[in-house]
Parts: C-alpha cells; sequence; structure tokens
C-alpha cells in the first residue's frame, strides 16, 4: 500500500523561509544587545582600575583649588596668583641712569608677549635722546609709540624692531628734572619667532602709532 505525500505549495515555502529569518535575526540581535551591555560593563571596570592606579586619590571630593601655589604663567598662590615676571633689567646707555627714588629700570613679559617697564630713568648729561636698546626677546615687530611721562610733561617712546629706543618730549637742558623719563606703566605688544626676527632688519613702512 503506497502513501501519498502532499508537495508543499509555493506559498507555504515562502512562509516558513520568512519565519526562519525572522527568527534568526531576533536571536542575532538578542546577542548583539548582550555583547554591548558585556562590552560596555568590561570598558567601566577597566577605565575605573585605570583611574585608580594613576591616580589613587583623585575624586571630585578631593579637589581643592581655593588655595595652594600657582603654576605655568602665573606665581604666588591661589586665590590671587599673579603673572610670572621674569624681570630683566634695561642696560642704559652713555648719558642715561636710573631716577634715585624709582625702581631699577626693568623690563618683563607676560604669557601674551605685552612687554612692562619698571622704573624711571633720567639723562643725566649730554643730549642723547635715546635712553637704552630693547634686548631681542622684547622688541616688536613693527615700530611702537607708547607714551611717557616726562620732565616737561607728557612725551613717547619710539620703539623700532631692532630694538633701538628713542624718547621724544624731553627738555633740551641738563637739570632734573628736565630729562626725567617716567617709564612705570608703559606696555606694547612684542613679536616673537620667525616674524620678529625677520623684521629686525628695518623699520617696515607705514608702521603707526600701537
Amino acid at each position: 500500500m503506497s502513501r501519498f505525500v502532499r508537495t508543499p505549495s509555493p506559498a507555504m515555502v515562502v512562509a516558513v523561509v520568512a519565519l526562519s529569518l525572522a527568527l534568526v535575526g531576533s536571536a542575532v540581535a538578542g546577542t548583539s544587545t548582550l555583547n554591548k551591555g558585556v562590552s560596555k560593563s568590561k570598558v567601566k571596570k577597566i577605565a575605573k582600575k585605570q583611574i585608580k592606579k594613576a591616580a589613587p586619590g583623585l575624586s571630585v571630593a578631593h579637589a581643592d583649588t581655593s588655595a595652594g601655589p600657582a603654576g605655568g604663567a602665573l606665581s604666588g598662590t591661589y586665590p590671587d596668583p599673579t603673572f610670572r615676571k621674569n624681570v630683566v633689567p634695561l642696560t642704559l646707555n652713555t648719558g642715561w641712569e636710573p631716577n634715585t627714588g624709582s625702581a631699577t629700570p626693568s623690563i618683563w613679559k607676560d604669557a601674551y608677549d605685552v612687554v612692562h617697564f619698571i622704573g624711571s630713568v633720567d639723562r643725566a648729561s649730554g643730549t642723547s635722546d635715546q635712553p637704552f636698546t630693547l634686548p631681542p626677546e622684547f622688541r616688536p615687530t613693527a615700530i611702537k609709540f607708547p607714551g611717557v611721562t616726562v620732565g616737561g610733561g607728557l612725551g613717547f617712546l619710539t620703539i623700532q624692531p631692532d630694538g633701538t629706543v628713542t624718547a621724544s618730549g624731553l627738555t633740551p637742558a641738563t637739570a632734573d628734572p628736565a630729562d626725567f623719563l617716567g617709564l612705570e606703566d608703559v606696555e606694547f605688544q612684542a613679536g616673537t619667532g620667525a616674524s620678529q626676527k625677520a623684521a629686525a632688519g628695518g623699520v617696515p613702512s607705514g608702521a603707526g602709532p600701537g
């Protein structure tokens, strides 16, 4: 006695294939989600372990910036640090000398390449209007005209990229305070790097006050 086997219809085949694919996709998605969860957990544990190893006492609770020494471009202590000053005394030209009672004529540059002067000078003899020459690291890339206090009132400095400094507004006399030149609080923007070296060969044309 032979048994009759009925062949599945095309629709049934398509349905079975679709169901199989759906089940496989769900299984893959579930595995992927599980793997992601495990990976994140492992990453967190590794990160915490490395942080504790590198900085055992590091935590927000232990952070304290209200006191302590300042660093980098700052000096002093927190909460009131100041700019770190690498003060360089100025070498005065012949006929010029430090003003009695003033701070030593000096210069320093802050973290923003702004040059600051300290002290005052007097023209003790002669008629030279060039009190000093700036060191290379303090020179501007273009001519500068910062204002200054002079014995006759107000004047200004002409600062060249080669470091030459000329004082204008001085009274042509040899007696103090006629030849007094106040440098305190005078400042200007300096140049740095290759641009400064290139400009040191001469005064750029069309330079203006600054």
